[in-house]
């Protein structure tokens, strides 16, 4: 529709406020564009998958995906998408993406094939661009992470940006859902609702495209 630029002045317009209140949601845009859903503390879900759930990872008899109850005391925020190749090459400029998954080196697909020290970087990177106080950084300094590195024992309550804990990770994907896919109970449906490897060519696609 043309309207590009149009957005991207709405976007830098919100992305100066405070966290916007819909419906008992919260969400912000930050500095870089991209859209942060804030969880609410005090939450609490079913970890794991459901008795009835039979593909579920078993290891030597031992069920690893158990259900058990989580409490997750404290709120976060956590990207509406994928982080893009656009965003990343703005931290590392030099990085290149997998010819094969992005063979027309699309910069508004999920970036892929960093490593986990590149994944912290950016997010120190982020933290700094966004200005938050160095008390409340969760890892040195973007130009010294590197093997070997100390990250605060207490990282999960600083405001700095960081990756998802297995548990925020799970219980922000679920959304309150309770089966084991967002479709239902088998995964008959799921093409109808993500990209998966049936319908996603082998190649990556844009963000929120399902």
């Amino acid at each position: 529709w043309d309207e590009k630029k149009r957005l991207m002045t709405i976007e830098n317009r919100l992305a100066k406020k405070q966290n916007i209140i819909n419906g008992g949601a919260a969400w912000r845009l930050n500095s870089q564009g991209q859209t942060l859903v804030l969880i609410k503390p005090g939450l609490s879900f079913e970890m794991g998958g459901i008795p009835e759930d039979s593909e579920k990872l078993v290891q030597n008899g031992k069920d690893l995906e158990q259900q058990h109850k989580v409490m997750i005391s404290h709120g976060f925020e956590l990207s509406q998408k994928e982080v893009t190749l656009e965003e990343f090459q703005r931290f590392k400029p030099s990085f290149q993406p997998i010819g094969k998954v992005n063979p027309t080196l699309r910069k508004d697909v999920a970036v892929g094939g960093v490593s986990w020290f590149d994944a912290i970087g950016y997010c120190q990177w982020l933290t700094e661009k966004e200005g938050i106080p160095v008390g409340e950084h969760c890892f040195p300094a973007s130009n010294e992470i590197r093997a070997g590195i100390n990250i605060p024992a207490n990282f999960i309550q600083k405001k700095g940006y960081r990756l998802p804990t297995e548990e925020e990770w799970e219980i922000a994907a679920r959304a309150g859902n309770v089966m084991p896919y967002p479709c239902g109970m088998t995964a008959d449906h799921i093409d109808h609702f993500a990209i998966t490897w049936r319908n996603g060519r082998e190649r990556l696609w844009p963000g929120g495209s399902r």
